[in-house]
């Protein structure tokens, strides 16, 4: 991936982290993290992978975010000066849920 990609997914990472933690009220005692910032060349769609915790929190979670991504998408749009701001979409990443899933498998073997 050229740096100029790499770059602009950490900053669109780094900004929608602001908005969501400022304009988003999530239930209390969850937490919605992104973890990986996935833009198309063009700039029109940028995958937003988020980690939420705790999992029976997910789907309402992903409501929420999903309900809220015009206010989301419109805080974005007025932060980043760029030619083309992406369309977001929200996808959860199950990576963690895999590794802690090994883990325990591993555990277990033992």
């Amino acid at each position: 991936m050229p740096k100029r990609m790499e770059k602009i997914d950490e900053l669109i990472a780094q900004q929608l982290g602001q908005i969501i933690s400022v304009d988003i009220e999530l239930p209390i005692g969850s937490l919605a993290t992104i973890t990986k910032v996935k833009t198309s060349a063009d700039l029109k769609q940028a995958k937003i992978f988020l980690s939420i915790w705790p999992e029976s929190k997910q789907r309402e979670i992903m409501s929420l975010l999903i309900n809220s991504l015009p206010k989301i998408q419109s805080a974005l749009n007025n932060r980043l000066t760029l030619r083309n701001i992406p369309k977001l979409r929200f996808i959860i990443d199950e990576t963690g849920q895999d590794v802690a899933k090994l883990d325990q498998l591993l555990k277990e073997l033992k």
